[in-house]
């Protein structure tokens, strides 16, 4: 059986090549339906109860730094993370 998180996976290397390369973009309800994709992907049983908590613990962790500090400064600010970023295309 094929994992759900395949298919996620899938669609966003669709979108992600047409993306990087400034033809398209993915837009907020994109984001939110590959979001949510992912979300039930990891709610499957593919995977462990511990990836499940260790995931969601992440995502909270993430999610509270966002709420303090802006995202894209923080980006802009880490060599790395900014190098990161330049692998999604067109800026």
């Amino acid at each position: 059986m094929i994992s759900p998180l395949f298919y996620a996976v899938l669609s966003a290397w669709q979108v992600w090549r047409r993306d990087s390369r400034g033809q398209v973009m993915m837009g907020d309800t994109g984001s939110n339906v590959l979001g949510a994709s992912l979300g039930l992907a990891l709610a499957s049983p593919s995977f462990s109860l511990w990836v499940q908590v260790v995931t969601t613990l992440a995502l909270i962790a993430l999610h509270g730094v966002t709420e303090r500090v802006s995202l894209t400064a923080l980006i802009e600010s880490k060599p790395a993370l900014k190098w990161l970023d330049s692998l999604t295309g067109v800026r």
